[in-house]
């Protein structure tokens, strides 16, 4: 059913069976998959929850752990509970500390959770392992213009040296209003 792409048929047959195998791990990751791409997030949630509890219960050292934080830390991103998504992708990013996405994902929960010291954080991470990013790059110069105006024409003047300053948008202002530009 799976490979017919015939999702609720397949997740039903696994939910009939689950009772009969509660601490399965593989019916738990599959439903857990199955309900994620049905954007059933609550019930995705449970699964995976299950199957992060099966997993510490058996085997704290599986390989699928990881992955199953980056699911919990995805799923509470949407469900809105930002402090327990951060826990999951930090869990996540202990075995994965290079996923600039997760890592750019993090800061911006911790942006808006007002952690401006943890986000300064993960942007700084991102620019050194990839000092190519540009969105890292602007949103690391957007916090240090709004809650450090002391090293904020630094930065920009470090942006400008790395040609990293766009030719419209809020960073080009933010520049140009650090420079003194009147204009």
């Amino acid at each position: 059913l799976l490979k017919q792409g015939k999702l609720e048929p397949a997740g039903l047959l696994l939910r009939t069976y689950l009772a009969e195998y509660p601490n399965d791990p593989d019916f738990l990751y599959y439903l857990g998959n199955i309900y994620f791409d049905l954007k059933s997030w609550n019930r995705s949630y449970l699964y995976f929850l299950s199957l992060r509890n099966v997993l510490l219960d058996r085997d704290r050292g599986s390989r699928i752990l990881p992955i199953v934080a980056k699911y919990l830390g995805e799923l509470n991103y949407k469900l809105d509970h930002s402090e327990k998504s951060t826990q999951y992708y930090e869990e996540y990013l202990e075995s994965s500390p290079n996923d600039t996405e997760i890592r750019y994902k993090l800061a911006q929960i911790y942006f808006t959770l007002e952690d401006f010291f943890k986000a300064k954080k993960h942007l700084a991470y991102i620019r050194q392992i990839n000092p190519r990013e540009i969105d890292a790059s602007h949103m690391l110069g957007e916090m240090y213009f709004l809650y450090s105006r002391v090293f904020a024409p630094n930065f920009f003047a470090v942006l400008e040296a790395e040609k990293k300053i766009p030719r419209d948008g809020v960073v080009l202002f933010l520049h140009r209003y650090l420079r003194g530009d009147t204009e």
